[in-house]
C-alpha cells in the first residue's frame, strides 16, 4: 500500500492543467485560452501547436509573450463514518504561467523557439490534509473504546464500580500537505516550405521537471474523560490507565505500557520535505497543408519523452519519498491534428483533435503495482472547436469549446491523484494596437466530471474540481 501511495504521489500536484492529457499542459498561449482550438495555427503560438505552419507568417522577426493566472479547487469527499471531516479542499494556484515564443521567417524557412510550463506550473495546498492520513488517526478511537471496555468490565466485576476508561469520544490532529510542480519546456524548431501547399518542420523540446512536497502530521490527540485529563496523546492516556491498574493487575498495566509505546511511534509527529528532479528530450515532427487561401491543416507528432524522477529528500518520516530512489515517469507521445477554415473574410472556424498515447507510456505511476498492467483504460483525447470574428481591422472576438475525455481504472483514482474528464469553455478578444503590436485577452472555465471510488463496507470517496484561467498576451512584429 505504501508503495502505491509513493507512485501516485509523484504526480499529485503536477496535474491541474486546464487542457491536456494526464501529464501535459496544452493551454500554451493567450490565443488558445480564448479559442480552445490551435492545432492548425499559423500565428506565433504555432511554435508549440503547429511548427510547420510558421512558414505562413510574414518575413521578419516576431516575438510573443503571455501569462495566465490560474486557480483550481480540488474537492474530495469521503463518507468514512469516523472522520471528523467529510470534505477536503485543495487550493491550486499558478499566478505565473508564462509562455514565450520567438520566430524568424525568411523566404521558405522559419526558425522558432518556445518556452512554457509543459506540465504543472503551480502549487496545491491541502490545509486540512487528506482523508487517507486522517483515517489512520480516526480508527484509534474505536480501537481504544473496544479494548478499554474489557478493562472497565473487569474492574467493575472486581470492585462494583466502572472507571469509564473506555469513554474516549473523539480525536484531533494537525495535518497539512503542500506540493508544487513545474515541467519547463524549452523548444526549438526549423520549418521549410516545400511548395505552395506543403511545409514540414522538425524540432525538439527539452523538459526540466521539479516537484516539491512539504507536509506534516502532528499533535495527534484523543478526547479522554475529563476525570483523566481530557485531550491528550493516546500513548499518554494508556500510561495513565496503566498507573491506575498496576496495583490490581500488573500484567494488564505492562500490556498497556507496551501498547502506549507503539502508539507513540504511530501517532508521533511526522514531517515531509522532499524534491524530485528529472530531465528529458521530446522529438517533434510536423506537416502543414495550406490547401487553399481559406483552408489550412496542421499535423504534429511528439514522441514519448523519457523522464526518470529522482528523490532528493531531507525529511521523510512519512516514508513516502526515500532519498535517492528513482521512478520512471515518461510523458506520453502525442498526435495532434487541426483544421482552420475562413468561412468569410472576417469569420474563421477552427477544429482540433489531440490524442495522447497514455496506455503505451512507460510510467510507473500508471501501472498496477502487482501485475504491471496499465491502469489507463483508454487513451486520452481532446476535441476543440473555436470561432473568431473580426469586427474591424483592429478588433476580433472569439469563443471556443473543448472536450477532454479521460478513462482510467478505479484502482488508479486516489485522493492524491485522480483524473477527470472535462468540458471547457473560453472566450476573449484580439486588439491590434498598431501595425507592430497585437494584444490578446481571454479567459476559460473548466468543468470536470465527478468520479467516485467505493471501498466495500468502508467508505465511498468522490472527486471533483473546477478551474479558471485569465490570460493576457502581446505579440510584436519587427
Amino acid at each position: 500500500m505504501k508503495r502505491a501511495l509513493i507512485l501516485v504521489a509523484l504526480l499529485a500536484f503536477a496535474q491541474f492543467a486546464l487542457a491536456g492529457g494526464i501529464l501535459t499542459n496544452t493551454n500554451q498561449s493567450a490565443q488558445f485560452v480564448r479559442t480552445l482550438s490551435r492545432n492548425a495555427s499559423t500565428d506565433l503560438d504555432a511554435t508549440y501547436f503547429n511548427p510547420a505552419g510558421l512558414t505562413q507568417v510574414e518575413d521578419g522577426f516576431h516575438i510573443s509573450i503571455s501569462n495566465q493566472y490560474i486557480t483550481q479547487e480540488k474537492k474530495i469527499e469521503n463518507d468514512f463514518a469516523m472522520l471528523n471531516n467529510s470534505e477536503f479542499i485543495g487550493d491550486v494556484k499558478a499566478p505565473l504561467f508564462p509562455d514565450f515564443y520567438a520566430v524568424y521567417k525568411k523566404d521558405k524557412m522559419a526558425f522558432s523557439f518556445g518556452f512554457g510550463p509543459n506540465a504543472g506550473g503551480g502549487s496545491a495546498e491541502y490545509k486540512n490534509g487528506l482523508p487517507g492520513f486522517e483515517m489512520l488517526a480516526s480508527m484509534i478511537v474505536p480501537t481504544l473504546q473496544v479494548s478499554l471496555a474489557m478493562i472497565d468490565l473487569g474492574i467493575e466485576a472486581a470492585t462494583g464500580q466502572n472507571p469509564g476508561f473506555s469513554n474516549v469520544t473523539g480525536y484531533d490532529m494537525d495535518m497539512y500537505l503542500n506540493g508544487s510542480s513545474v515541467y519547463y519546456g524549452f523548444q526549438a524548431n526549423a520549418a521549410y516550405q516545400l511548395n505552395d501547399m506543403i511545409s514540414v518542420a522538425v524540432g525538439g523540446r527539452y523538459i526540466s521537471a521539479v516537484n516539491t512536497y512539504e507536509g506534516h502530521l502532528k499533535d495527534v490527540t484523543i478526547t479522554a474523560p475529563a476525570a483523566y485529563g481530557g485531550a491528550q496523546a493516546p500513548g499518554d492516556y494508556l500510561r495513565l490507565i496503566a498507573s491506575q491498574v498496576e496495583a490490581m493487575d500488573p500484567a494488564t498495566a505492562m500490556l498497556l505500557s507496551g501498547t502506549a509505546a507503539v502508539l507513540d511511534e504511530e501517532t508521533g509527529d511526522k514531517e515531509l520535505d522532499a524534491k524530485q528532479t528529472a530531465s528529458g528530450i521530446t522529438p517533434i515532427f510536423c506537416v502543414n497543408l495550406a490547401l487553399t487561401e481559406a483552408l489550412n491543416i496542421g499535423i504534429k507528432y511528439e514522441m514519448e519523452t523519457p523522464l526518470e524522477l529522482v528523490n532528493e529528500t531531507t525529511k521523510d518520516v512519512m516514508e513516502m519519498f526515500p532519498d535517492g530512489e528513482k521512478y520512471q515517469a515518461n510523458i506520453p507521445a502525442i498526435l495532434s491534428t487541426g483544421i482552420s477554415y475562413d468561412l468569410t473574410e472576417a469569420f474563421n472556424a477552427a477544429f482540433s483533435f489531440t490524442y495522447y498515447f497514455d496506455k503505451e507510456t512507460d510510467n510507473e505511476g500508471w501501472k498496477d503495482e502487482e501485475t504491471g498492467e496499465s491502469l489507463i483504460e483508454s487513451n486520452t483525447y481532446e476535441i476543440g472547436v473555436g470561432l473568431q470574428y473580426a469586427i474591424s481591422e483592429q478588433l476580433a472576438v472569439s469563443a471556443g469549446y473543448q472536450l477532454t475525455a479521460i478513462s482510467v481504472a478505479d484502482e488508479y483514482q486516489s485522493e492524491m491523484e485522480h483524473e477527470l474528464s472535462a468540458n471547457t469553455v473560453g472566450g476573449g478578444i484580439r486588439y491590434k494596437l498598431n501595425e507592430s503590436i497585437d494584444l490578446d485577452l481571454g479567459a476559460l472555465y473548466a468543468m470536470y466530471s465527478e468520479a467516485s471510488v467505493e471501498i466495500p463496507q468502508m467508505y465511498t470517496e468522490t472527486y471533483n474540481r473546477s478551474s479558471l484561467a485569465i490570460v493576457a498576451g502581446l505579440g510584436y512584429h519587427f
